[in-house]
């Protein structure tokens, strides 16, 4: 008799150009992904509900954040610290990593992940930035 073991294997893909997928890839999974390329493992999230900033829902509160080992900072900010913004919501419904010279990393709904200047629109919309404690 022979075993087979069948497991699911993660395929590497770019962090650039990818396609939006709410919950497969968002901006929370690129967040991830890319934190993971510079060597900072964040868990995987509990199941986000879909539009849960329509529902006062919060997924990215202080003490979640914490237990990603991250903690928030005030002042400038530096290369992969998390940023995480409110777009029309009362609680975050956004996040990126900060790349240093006024650029981030992020994957907007119905846009492909991306680097993007954070020009004013981004920025008024800033409800944290938080860095990794290590």
């Amino acid at each position: 008799m022979d075993l087979n073991v069948v497991q699911p294997e993660r395929a590497e893909k770019s962090l650039y150009g990818r396609d939006y997928e709410f919950g497969v890839n968002d901006c929370f999974e690129a967040m991830r992904d890319y934190l993971s390329s510079q060597n900072i493992s964040i868990p995987p999230r509990a199941a986000f509900e879909d539009d849960w900033w329509h529902k006062s829902l919060d997924y990215f509160t202080d003490e979640i954040i914490k237990n990603y080992g991250y903690a928030p900072v005030e002042g400038n900010m530096k290369p992969n610290d998390v940023i995480i913004f409110k777009i029309n919501a009362s609680v975050g419904n956004h996040c990126g990593v900060y790349l240093g010279d006024d650029v981030f990393f992020h994957h907007a709904e119905n846009r492909i992940s991306c680097r993007e200047n954070l020009y004013p629109f981004w920025k008024q919309h800033i409800s944290g930035v938080y860095r990794h404690e290590a």
